[in-house]
This record gives C-alpha cells, sequence and structure tokens, in this order.
C-alpha cells in the first residue's frame, strides 16, 4: 500500500541550494520513494534557542508516494543526512549541511516523545485522523509542544523566495500504519511539532498542498500560513 507523505528539507552550511536538490535527487534514487511535487526554495533567518546567529536557512517540502512505512521513511532520511556529511549526533540548535524531517504521513498523528522529555499536562497520544487511540488525548496541538520550545518567538517576517545574486527570481528545483518521527531528542512525533508556528514550514507546503488539513489542529495548510502571514 502506498501512503503520501511531506518532508521539509534545509540547510545552511555549504551550498545550500545545491544540498537540498542534492536530498531531493537521493530521494528519488530510493525505489521505494516517489517525488511526487517540489516546493519553491526559502530563504529564511535561522531559528536558535538563545537567538545566536547563524546562517540563513534555505527551505522547501517535497510530497512523496511511498510504500515504507514511518520508521523505515525517518530510517532513510537518517541515511541520507550521513550521506550527505550530517553527524549523526549534534547539538539541538547547530548549523547542518542537510535537515529532512517528516512533516505529515498520511493523516496519521502520533506523540511517542518520553513523559520526562513532554510538557506539563502531556501524555503519550496516538490518533488518526484525529481520533484518539492512547488512554488520554491532547485538548489541543498547543498542548503537546515541549516546554522549551513553547515560548519560542517565531521570525517577525514572512519568508522571502531564494535569489541568485545575479539574478531576481524565485529558485526554481534542477529537475522536477504506525508512525514514528523524529522529535525533540530522539522522540518520535507527527505531525512535526510547531508546523503552526513555522513560516520556513507553511510557506514551501503552501506551494504544493494548501488544502492539506492539519489531522490534529483541523485546519488547511494555507489557513495556517495565513495566521501567521
Amino acid at each position: 500500500m502506498k501512503y503520501v507523505a511531506y518532508i521539509g528539507i534545509g540547510s545552511n552550511l555549504g551550498d545550500r541550494l545545491a544540498n537540498c536538490e542534492r536530498a531531493v535527487e537521493l530521494l528519488k534514487q530510493h525505489n521505494k520513494i516517489e517525488v511526487v511535487a517540489v516546493s519553491s526554495w526559502y530563504e529564511t533567518e535561522a531559528v536558535t534557542l538563545n537567538q545566536e546567529r547563524e546562517p540563513s536557512y534555505i527551505n522547501g517540502a517535497i510530497k512523496i508516494s511511498t510504500t515504507l512505512s514511518p520508521q523505515e521513511l525517518l530510517e532513510s532520511l537518517k541515511t541520507i543526512e550521513t550521506q550527505m556529511g550530517r553527524p549523526a549526533h549534534h547539538p539541538k540548535w547547530s548549523s547542518r549541511t542537510i535537515d529532512l524531517d517528516i512533516l505529515f504521513y498520511d493523516d496519521l498523528a502520533i506523540n511517542l516523545n518520553p513523559p520526562s522529555e513532554q510538557g506539563v499536562g502531556e501524555a503519550l497520544a496516538s490518533t488518526r485522523g484525529g481520533t484518539a487511540v492512547s488512554a488520554v488525548q491532547h485538548k489541543n496541538r498547543r498542548d503537546a509542544c515541549s516546554t522549551e520550545r513553547a515560548n519560542e518567538a517565531c521570525p517577525a517576517c514572512p519568508p522571502k523566495p531564494w535569489r541568485r545574486r545575479e539574478r531576481s527570481r524565485r529558485v526554481a528545483p534542477t529537475r522536477n500504519i504506525s508512525p514514528l518521527i523524529k522529535g525533540g531528542e530522539g522522540g518520535l512525533i507527527i505531525p512535526h511539532p510547531e508546523i503552526e508556528k513555522r513560516m520556513f514550514v507553511l510557506k514551501p507546503l503552501c506551494d504544493i498542498a494548501p488544502e492539506l488539513l492539519h489531522p490534529v489542529l483541523k485546519m488547511k495548510i494555507k489557513d495556517l500560513y495565513l495566521n501567521i502571514g
């Protein structure tokens, strides 16, 4: 059976655009992944824990069709990150050659972060299409945010399309179950945490899936984007 997933892509080290496009090509080479759509690429300021200065990111998103389970997809993304030079262990807010995150997988939602890493009032929750299957269900998505990120400020301005120095235009790509997703310190969360606060995630997603419904918030991507745009 094939599932639809959305992957967030980012890079703020080296040739950032080339890194992002290389990651897309490596995903295309996987025999169990079909890349269906690729967003435009956007330059955004790095989000850091204590407002440290880091190089800006190139960010985008892709839609894929896959027969991989979420855990298998996660492992495939980690393999590509390693192949492209990202260390297996690195500080949470550090710069990176490539960053690949599962944003959505089908219409599934789950939070498998250990209780010690969750905020007050959190509990393990797993839903499909918003229907709780765990003992305790979060009242809303923000309840599931980790305490260390709950008060994190969003960038004041929307990201702007990335532009090459010699040309003023948007950069196009060179070529056209039980979900387990990384989140926090090795925890597993889907949808990816705080999508509703991340312009650098929502803007690329609006390029390829504006009508996509967030399975927990029950809001379309385009509406989440407008909320913070």
